[in-house]
């Protein structure tokens, strides 16, 4: 066995009720074959160690062995000059569209090979092991591929058997949006298809637009709320349906997922502003730490880097989805049900009895909106501490965000199967024409899906209708884009 002892040292033992950092001058620290045994006052050192090595530390301070919790040692390229760009004024969204920014990064770390993250990391963890640091953690997250992610875990691991320090490595995405992903519709909702697929579900049912009169929406003064009921409007504006059925209608009033189409999708649209805007900000927020304040030249550890507003925002955006879904699967169960359609045929077949017409379909919806009601639980109330409880609350925003491309998409078979049987519905309203803007929706749907006569395969036409939803042809072609602006505000 070898032995070493420390002496005249001022030990910093972190016990509470002992002084500052518990300290204790005149201390000892007893190594035996490499492990620390005992360490305390140096008049209470144990017997017995006479042939220690001994070491006179000269008053100097021993601290327990750090630990860093949050690291991305492990990565391509360097990003000084942009941190230069930031003292000088520039925003990290100008940055970005300069090319640099995280995807710099992403772009390095993707074409360096793994010898080349590794010569590039260790002096990184040279310099944390001088300080004292003796576990690491190492996050990924600027490989944005599964083999680049997987590359930059298998460096943090070799570094564990390079240098004398425990690594923990933890995966983590959603630093950027890919290159590849930009553009993608899917990834991307646009709630002008939920007010469109609305308002021909209103025509075919027959529906009142009375509930739509401006001034309703003024009195309660919603932004969203009045600019989709101004959007109901023009949409159904001029239609021969409606003005059919403007006298001596038997009904005093429509089921709420008609009547309160401005209300719900309105909310859920000024929803979505409310996240644009956290999330514009957050793009150009500092959320580094530690950093170094400007003003005073001070190095300061704080919190910046908790990412609860973003975690909020996608909650938020997760409640606007299954909203917007939920109405629409409620109006798309109307049209097929004989006692709520108003004269429309039962499951919106010509042949109700030989033919299920659209009842699928609408089990396919009610399926979905299900999915996107569980999906769209809170994630920002869960959390898990980690890393020796130094990361005892976190955000979840990267659960949060992960589920929202699954519900968007979710929400375009919705919107598509509405789509679907809105348009079926208004043709079964023989001899009478929807609105211009209306009859275009049902003119672009036709140039890919027939109306449905007897049975066939549905699935071709639910995912031809989604893509219509998810493309954003829809409001396209109903001239919707001039009337209702998604912008943040």
């Amino acid at each position: 066995m070898t032995r070493t002892l420390l002496r005249n040292a001022t030990l910093a033992t972190m016990l509470p009720g002992s002084g500052p950092y518990g300290l204790i001058p005149q201390g000892a620290v007893i190594i035996e074959d490499g492990r620390i045994s005992w360490a305390g006052p140096e008049a209470e050192s144990p017997a017995g160690i006479d042939d220690a090595e001994t070491v006179d530390l000269g008053g100097r301070l021993v601290t327990p062995a750090l630990i860093d919790c949050h690291t991305h040692l492990v990565h391509g390229g360097n990003r000084a000059q942009e941190f230069e760009r930031r003292l000088q004024g520039a925003s990290y969204e100008q940055i970005a569209r300069e090319g640099g920014g995280i995807m710099s990064t992403v772009t390095a770390t993707r074409a360096a090979s793994a010898e080349e993250l590794l010569a590039t990391a260790l002096p990184r963890v040279d310099a944390l092991l001088a300080e004292g640091v003796a576990t690491l953690e190492i996050k990924s997250g600027y490989g944005l591929t599964i083999e680049d992610e997987l590359k930059m875990l298998r460096v943090a691991r070799r570094i564990a058997d390079l240098r004398p320090v425990r690594v923990v490595t933890s995966y983590l995405a959603a630093h950027a949006v890919p290159a590849e992903y930009r553009g993608r519709p899917d990834a991307y909702l646009d709630g002008r298809g939920a007010v469109v697929t609305g308002a021909l579900s209103t025509d075919a049912m027959m529906g009142s637009s009375a509930p739509f009169d401006e001034e309703i929406h003024t009195l309660r003064g919603h932004k969203g709320q009045i600019e989709v009921a101004a959007a109901l409007r023009f949409l159904i504006a001029g239609s021969a349906i409606r003005e059919s059925h403007l006298r001596n209608d038997k009904r005093v009033q429509d089921p709420y997922c008609i009547r309160c189409q401005p209300q719900v999708t309105g909310a859920s649209v000024g929803l979505l502003r409310q996240t644009a805007e956290t999330l514009r900000v957050e793009a150009n927020a500092v959320t580094d730490n530690p950093l170094v304040l400007s003003s005073s030249g001070a190095i300061v550890s704080g919190g910046n880097f908790h990412a609860e507003p973003v975690a909020f925002a996608a909650d938020q955006i997760a409640l606007a989805i299954a909203e917007l879904g939920s109405i629409a699967q409620r109006r798309i169960a109307l049209m097929v049900d004989p006692a709520l359609s108003f004269d429309l045929p039962p499951f919106l077949t010509p042949e109700p009895g030989l033919n299920s017409g659209y009842m699928i379909a609408e089990v396919t919806s009610a399926a979905l909106m299900s999915e996107n009601k569980h999906l769209a639980n809170p994630c920002s109330t869960d959390s898990t501490p980690t890393s020796a409880n130094q990361e005892d609350h976190v955000s979840m925003a990267a659960h949060g965000a992960r589920r929202l491309m699954r519900m968007n998409a979710n929400l375009s078979h919705i919107l598509g199967i509405e789509l679907l049987c809105a348009a079926q519905g208004v043709q079964f309203r023989t001899g009478l024409k929807s609105s211009v803007p209306l009859e275009s929706v049902v003119g672009r749907l036709r140039q890919h899906c027939d109306a449905l006569g007897n049975d066939r395969y549905l699935a071709p036409d639910l995912a031809a209708a989604a893509e219509l939803i998810r493309t954003g042809q829809i409001p396209e072609a109903a001239g919707l884009t001039t009337h209702l602006r998604l912008e943040a505000a």
